[in-house]
């Protein structure tokens, strides 16, 4: 494909996203059982780039399914500020049976050492498409990745699990070939309690955004952050890095599809 070809092809693919993205509700509104080839392997293939929802205060694609043992979350984003985000902090997935009165479980993917995820991103951004290899950034990014971060209710602190934990968590993480991220994660029921014939769950996606700095000052930019150096606001130019900074999240209810 030569340079026009990829160009037009990028262009195409983000006005048929753009035109999804209008139709699309903010929160996913209906039951969906996983496919029976349904892998976790940071593609959506399974989904054909279609999506159950597009959240505009994440900026994320989504769709939740579920089989009869597991449940399953596929994360679509092309914008490389969320990409960006992503990486300064992962996506954090809030999850427990609805009817529950304990906390949820928490699950953060991907975790990626900062200076590596720094690189990435410069790169990515200043790679010409023509140029960019979607197979040499992937391999930047399984090196990257630091390993799954659960939150059990009642801890204050993260446990990091391996990729191929013994609780049956699983999770991936992919760029295609137009530089878009596809993250997916999947929860066995078992993990959420002891009951596995669960009705309807209740889920929060989060982007924390990235951490402040230690002795980072008192200017307040953010509700709740301090980034340093005096009283005065932020000029406008200072907008994407409170963004950065700024958790964004939503949460709903998702009922168990049955077969």
């Amino acid at each position: 494909m030569n340079t026009t070809q990829t160009v037009l092809a990028v262009l195409l693919l983000g006005a048929c996203l753009q035109v999804d993205a209008q139709k699309l509700p903010g929160v996913q509104q209906k039951s969906v059982y996983a496919p029976s080839d349904i892998k976790i392997d940071g593609k959506n293939t399974e989904w054909n780039d279609k999506f159950q929802a597009y959240n505009k205060v994440t900026q994320l694609y989504y769709t939740l399914s579920n089989d009869n043992t597991s449940l399953y979350l596929t994360i679509y984003t092309p914008d490389i500020f969320t990409i960006e985000k992503v990486f300064a902090g992962g996506i954090s997935f809030s999850v427990k049976e609805k009817s529950s009165k304990s906390d949820p479980i928490v699950i953060t993917y991907p975790t990626v050492g900062r200076s590596m995820g720094t690189d990435m991103i410069r790169n990515i951004k200043e790679i010409d498409d023509n140029k960019y290899d979607k197979d040499f950034v992937n391999s930047k990014f399984s090196v990257a990745s630091l390993g799954i971060f659960l939150k059990k209710p009642g801890s204050l602190i993260d446990t990091i699990l391996s990729f191929n934990n013994n609780l049956g968590i699983r999770v991936a993480g992919l760029f295609n070939e137009h530089k878009a991220l596809t993250c997916e994660l999947k929860v066995p029921l078992a993990a959420l309690g002891q009951n596995i014939n669960i009705d309807a769950i209740a889920y929060e996606v989060r982007l924390p955004g990235a951490k402040v700095p230690a002795g980072a000052g008192n200017r307040q930019l953010v509700a709740g952050i301090n980034l340093g150096g005096g009283s005065a606001p932020p000029p406008p130019s200072d907008a994407a890095l409170l963004e950065m900074f700024s958790p964004t999240y939503f949460s709903g209810t998702y009922i168990m599809a049955r077969k």
